[in-house]
């Protein structure tokens, strides 16, 4: 099954709808706003106590020793910029969990430097409306 992980802004309807038919896996860890339709944890990446004010103790995923930043979470610093911690978090349990797609919808800071993210981290990154029908074309 192919995993999809959706930042806050990259969820769609239409992501459900392919879950439900077994095309896809949603996946989000909840840095931000929770999407109650994604119910599947990607594995955390460098998480503070304050990104993790969506949890309770009893439902964090995983055990603290998940919660340490990839090999490519450096290189996502320098890409990215530090300032922008939580898409460089999101991005980096999109690799930590095996994901083959990212949806979002900030095209600042994430689609604009698609091509060196998509490279370094072996994914698709997709804009969930400008790339919608591109994205739909995988299922």
């Amino acid at each position: 099954m192919i995993k999809v992980y959706c930042d806050t802004g990259g969820f769609r309807q239409e992501l459900e709808n392919l879950q439900k038919q077994g095309k896809i896996k949603l996946i989000m860890f909840k840095y931000e706003n929770i999407i109650k339709k994604i119910t599947n944890s990607g594995i955390p990446s460098a998480a503070t106590i304050g990104d993790l004010k969506k949890y309770t103790i009893g439902t964090l995923p995983r055990t603290f020793g998940n919660y340490k930043g990839s090999n490519k979470f450096e290189s996502l610093k320098q890409i990215i910029g530090e300032e922008n911690r939580i898409d460089i978090l999101h991005l980096d349990s999109v690799f930590k969990s095996s994901c083959s797609f990212f949806l979002t919808r900030d095209k600042k800071d994430i689609v604009s430097k698609k091509e060196i993210i998509e490279k370094l981290l072996s994914i698709k990154i997709i804009h969930s409306d400008d790339d919608w029908e591109k994205f739909s074309s995988y299922f």
